[in-house]
């Protein structure tokens, strides 16, 4: 009887004892992009920050993407790709994941930012980014810097062919993958910030280190996905390919 009560109550609510709830907050993909706005699939809206030629859709492994490209010297003409006021506060679990394409090899003395929500280069909040052969996770007060990295000439991004990176953070600890592989993990907090905007391809709204290549479909989790799930997730990805 009390089994009965239990599955009447469940149907009247209208959900199920086996639902999960994904916790997908935000997903964009630039073939929906509409000038300089990218609808959310899921989230808010993302703009395409085009600073001179920096940023332009491009066509690659038969996909539309964000091409982002800039001496990696040059400050305030990267480009990119900004979703304001993201509702994701970075101290708490979170999972970002993005399909990315490099033309050619990488010139590992340059830095590539993937993505960020942070006060600054050197600031509250947290970078992932490519550096000296290092993929890196960091965080900072202003003066001390915290990291999370491959050992730096160890590691070469895949170029000429789609590739997904994954960041995940549990609130203690971080994550990288490269097509569903970890990549690195180490002890990590992440200082918090008063920044929610969600940058893609260059440090703030383009204030430096462009990726120099193109960002594709992208997925942003307030939780942690398991190593399965994220392997889960480029194998999809690779099969799209076949």
């Amino acid at each position: 009887m009390k089994l009965l009560s239990v599955l009447i109550a469940v149907i009247l609510s209208g959900t199920t004892l086996s639902a999960a709830p994904d916790h997908l907050i935000g997903h964009w993909d630039f073939a929906d992009a509409d000038g300089n706005a990218v609808p959310g699939k899921t989230g808010p809206a993302g703009t395409i920050i085009r600073l001179g030629k920096s940023s332009e859709i491009v066509e690659r492994a038969g996909r539309k993407m964000l091409k982002i490209a800039n001496d990696f010297k040059e400050r305030n003409n990267s480009g990119g790709f900004l979703v304001r006021k993201m509702p994701l506060n970075p101290v708490k679990p979170f999972t970002i994941i993005c399909n990315f394409y490099f033309d050619q090899e990488i010139n590992y003395r340059e830095t590539k930012e993937f993505f960020s929500i942070s006060d600054g280069e050197k600031r509250q909040g947290f970078r992932v980014f490519y550096t000296w052969g290092s993929l890196v996770i960091r965080t900072g007060d202003g003066k001390k810097l915290t990291q999370v990295g491959s050992k730096a000439g160890t590691f070469r991004m895949p170029s000429g062919r789609l590739a997904q990176l994954a960041a995940v953070y549990d609130g203690k600890t971080a994550v990288l993958y490269v097509d569903g592989k970890k990549i690195v993990e180490g002890a990590f907090v992440i200082l918090p910030c008063r920044n929610r905007n969600l940058a893609f391809g260059s440090i703030g709204n383009g204030f430096a280190y462009p990726l120099n290549g193109s960002l594709g479909e992208i997925w942003v989790y307030d939780r942690v996905l398991s190593a399965p799930e994220v392997a889960e997730k480029y194998l999809k990805l690779r099969e799209s390919q076949e």
